[in-house]
């Protein structure tokens, strides 16, 4: 996505300011959906997209017009004003990463984040991305923040093709050269949109539809068939008053179609992928022509407003600065509640891309990088960018020696548990993906307390079934992940005979899902009285034969928020501890048979969460789940109350 492609200008086009303006209002809805904040937070990524369809309709403008006034095009000097225009300000953006991936980023994120920039240098960001199969619209992991350089990945990949293409086409059409342009523009805006449709999936991640630059080209190409149609006659004075007329008419349209599917749109429809990218970008494009062929009408008199065409001119660099931002001051890092939050990202955005324009753009665009200065920058610029991805250095590599400072001195259980030291204990325990994540460092000490794991802990695995659910403000239209638990667990039982079963669970019993035909959540009555009826039919299996039963409370959580700093629902503090008080119940009703360790007690700090313990880092990136360092703490008050819950004189205690 580049926003500001038209202030670089080359002297054979009229300049609009109608177009600053769009550009403008674009960025700021872009900007709006990535904050929460405002009236266009459900569609405004789709001011993606208008700068596409600007984007394709002056970049071919411009290749027109110097082959119709010179009668040829220079690629490298259309290369070379791209690459003035478009890579200084990211470079400095890029190095802003590195530091931020040096000094404040989770370390396990750090390769993760030295391939962006990478990718971003390289202007494959897109591909990247689909590679890594990352969901643009929310993830459990850490974001990047180059997540948003995708669509500027986009543009030019669309900048280094199109030209050759263009310009072979007219070099070859003679006569009918624009119009041969034309009807090739629209084939292949065809088969993109054609192509998105064929390749979404409703049930996957759009993501390869999303990002992918064969799918996503069709606006680009709507935006180049318009400037193929209106260089075919001249604008200005030739428009009759007829074609005002409906130049004013497309405009309006254009605009209103635009402003409601901001407002209304969703990310997730599937109406988007089957034609609805299509349909923004013929809105776009309405709008574009009203302006250009009637700069005087209605609509581009108020997209001129000078306030709105400052914000279009610094398009570029807000929406460089503005996801940084938004992922580097967060809620929790900086305290701030939801409008001083916004507040604070929205003046550090603007200041950062005055800043870029004043002291990188404007400067370039006046022509400060050329002859000796143009190769003297450029590899100063590359080295800056390789150096400060060197600078992160290597992610983590598991350690134990933290933990081993913590350690007891001698392992509990060696006496007045009724068990003797060389007695191993077989245990089973059972959940979704955060017991998964205690099962590398709980392999580390469980020797040093005679305690032998079967961890079968599994992503996405919980006792709650039913579909479709929401996570994160998305909707999973078909979520129901483990149907089988019953059977495997039924399994792993027979065949491993455990002393005792532990059960870890919570993070997909607190969604909202449909249940019984409606939407609902834990804490209503209803879904309540279903929870339970899991936990205990989960008891049933595991405690076969009066088998000792520890139900481990959910500890709590922290996972990324809304884009204004608030929690999802899922994420709410008091439904963690509504299924923790239901495993409570069960365990009462239970007996002794069933005990409870309370994991949410062990890891909470003042009641809340807490990533560092005792000197440890024990929580993961995402809030959920636990590091090695951290399963191995968890594992060392853990595996003894697993031996105290297995002996036969004492069948266990509540930690």
């Amino acid at each position: 996505m580049t926003p500001g492609d038209g202030a670089t200008r080359v002297r054979r086009i009229d300049h609009h300011p109608a177009l600053d303006g769009i550009r403008g209002a674009s960025v700021a809805a872009v900007v709006t959906f990535h904050t929460g904040v405002g009236l266009v937070t459900s569609g405004g990524f789709l001011g993606v997209d208008v700068f596409f369809v600007v984007s394709g309709y002056l970049i071919t403008a411009l290749l027109v017009a110097e082959w119709q006034q010179e009668g040829k095009v220079s690629l490298g000097r259309f290369w070379a004003r791209r690459a003035r225009r478009l890579a200084p300000a990211l470079v400095l953006v890029l190095v802003a990463v590195a530091a931020y991936g040096r000094w404040m980023a989770p370390v396990t994120q750090r390769d993760e984040l030295r391939t962006d920039i990478w990718a971003s240098l390289l202007y494959v960001a897109n591909w990247r991305f689909i590679v890594q199969d990352t969901t643009y619209f929310g993830a459990l992991a850490a974001p990047s923040p180059l997540r948003h350089v995708w669509s500027l990945a986009i543009e030019e990949q669309f900048y280094l093709v199109w030209p050759l293409v263009l310009l072979v086409v007219l070099h070859l059409g003679r006569r009918w050269a624009l119009r041969t342009a034309l009807t090739l523009t629209v084939v292949l805006a065809a088969l993109s949109a054609a192509l998105a449709v064929v390749l979404y999936d409703p049930v996957g991640e759009p993501i390869r539809v999303y990002d992918g630059t064969d799918t996503r080209a069709q606006a680009l190409l709507i935006g180049a068939a318009l400037a193929l149609v209106l260089a075919s006659r001249s604008t200005g004075s030739t428009w009759t008053g007829r074609g005002r007329v409906v130049a004013g008419v497309l405009a309006m349209g254009g605009a209103v179609g635009t402003l409601v599917a901001w407002r209304v749109v969703r990310a997730g429809s599937p109406s988007l992928y089957r034609g609805g990218f299509t349909v923004v970008a013929l809105l776009a494009a309405a709008l574009v022509a009203g302006v250009v062929v009637d700069p005087r009408s209605l609509v581009a008199r108020a997209l001129s407003w000078r306030p709105l065409c400052w914000v279009g001119e610094r398009s570029y660099g807000i929406y460089l600065w503005h996801w940084p931002v938004i992922v580097v001051l967060t809620a929790p890092r900086t305290g701030l509640g939801r409008w001083s939050l916004y507040a604070t990202r929205i003046g550090a955005t603007l200041a950062l891309a005055v800043l870029s324009h004043w002291l990188v753009e404007a400067p370039i665009r006046r022509g400060a990088l050329r002859g000796r200065s143009l190769r003297v920058a450029v590899p100063a610029a590359l080295a800056a960018v390789v150096l400060a991805a060197i600078s992160l250095g290597p992610g983590p590599t598991p350690t134990t020696t933290v933990v081993a400072a913590t350690r007891p001195s001698a392992p509990p259980g060696t006496g007045g548990d009724g068990l003797v030291p060389n007695d191993e204990v077989k245990a089973l325990l059972v959940g979704d993906s955060v017991p998964f994540s205690l099962g590398w460092g709980m392999e580390l000490v469980e020797g040093s307390y005679n305690v032998e794991v079967d961890n079968r802990g599994a992503p996405l695995c919980g006792l709650a079934l039913g579909s479709p659910l929401v996570v994160q403000g998305g909707t999973v239209p078909e979520a129901v992940f483990c149907p089988q638990w019953p059977e495997r667990w039924e399994e792993w039982v027979d065949q491993g005979q455990p002393d005792v079963a532990a059960l870890l669970v919570g993070r997909w019993e607190l969604v909202d899902r449909v249940h019984e035909g409606r939407w609902t959540h834990i804490g209503e009555s209803t879904y309540d009285r279903y929870l339970r009826s899991q936990i205990d039919r989960a008891v049933d299996i595991l405690g076969q034969g009066g088998r000792p039963v520890v139900l481990v409370t959910m500890p709590p959580i922290d996972p990324p928020r809304r884009p204004d700093g608030t929690r999802y629902p899922e994420d709410d503090p008091g439904r963690v501890e509504r299924f923790n008080e239901m495993l409570g119940q069960v365990a009462a009703a239970r007996g002794p048979q069933v005990t409870i360790f309370d994991l949410f007690g062990l890891t909470a700090v003042d009641g809340e969460y807490a990533r560092t313990i005792d000197g440890v880092d024990v929580r993961d990136d995402d809030g959920i789940h636990f590091t090695v360092d951290g399963g191995a703490w968890v594992a060392q008050r853990l595996l003894p109350a697993l031996r105290s819950a297995a002996s036969t004189d004492d069948p266990g205690s509540d930690q």
